[in-house]
């Protein structure tokens, strides 16, 4: 064979070649930054259901001790204390450490609402009061997106 279409031949092979690796290579690149993007895009949603989880529960129990309060010696009814107790038990899908602060202020809000007996298990909770507990709860949902956000 003449050297020329040697050169030719071994010229157009790595041609080939490297465009089919810079080929395959751009396409895993591809397929691993939008696997990335997606598992990103799962913890930020994740993470903003939380955070509005959190602020829902805790302006729900603002909500219910301001109509606790405003109820003049009567009782707050049953059913506005559902979502709160929803609120509170969907908390301990996400964390524990902010479901157990959750429970606390639930129980001191319904307590206030008259709607639950004040009980052995729950006098700490008397002895803390409104702000105290919605503070701790707030500590904890901080904590809990802090750790969600570093995790991102």
């Amino acid at each position: 064979m003449d050297t020329a279409l040697l050169v030719a031949i071994v010229g157009a092979t790595s041609g080939l070649l490297g465009s089919a690796a810079g080929g395959l290579i751009s396409f895993y690149s591809s397929r691993a930054t939008r696997s990335d993007e997606s598992i990103r895009d799962q913890k930020k949603r994740s993470y903003d259901e939380q955070e509005k989880l959190y602020s829902e529960f805790v302006g729900e129990a603002v909500r219910i001790k301001m109509l606790s309060l405003q109820a003049d010696q009567n009782k707050v009814e049953a059913n506005e204390l559902v979502k709160l107790a929803t609120l509170e038990a969907r908390t301990w899908f996400h964390s524990a450490a902010v479901g157990a602060e959750a429970r606390e202020l639930a129980k001191h809000v319904m307590k206030e609402a008259e709607r639950i007996e004040a009980s052995a298990e729950s006098e700490s909770t008397a002895e803390r009061d409104f702000p105290e507990l919605r503070d701790s709860y707030v500590k904890a949902c901080t904590l809990e997106l802090s750790r969600l956000r570093n995790e991102a």
